[in-house]
């Protein structure tokens, strides 16, 4: 690391590190020829859902809580008559 970093400052080159990932569709390697098909990860359904649905429910749960409390507060009420 020390290496690196002395050679950026004796080099004066400007290091910017990459902070997006960069997604090349290669086809061909280096010599021509043609890649081998990506390795493609199948996520079961149970994985899934229980990935989604707790943030999910723990959300709707802390927006119901709100709402309860600023109606309690008559800090927002929703009215009937709409005009």
């Amino acid at each position: 690391m020390a290496s690196f970093l002395s050679r950026i400052i004796l080099q004066g080159q400007r290091f910017v590190p990459n902070l997006l990932p960069s997604r090349t569709m290669a086809i061909y390697n280096a010599t021509g020829g043609v890649l081998s098909k990506p390795v493609q990860i199948r996520v079961p359904l149970p994985k899934v859902l229980l990935t989604v649905l707790p943030p999910l429910g723990l959300g709707a749960g802390i927006a119901a809580w709100g709402a309860e409390f600023l109606e309690e507060h008559d800090i927002f009420t929703a009215d009937d008559d709409d005009d």
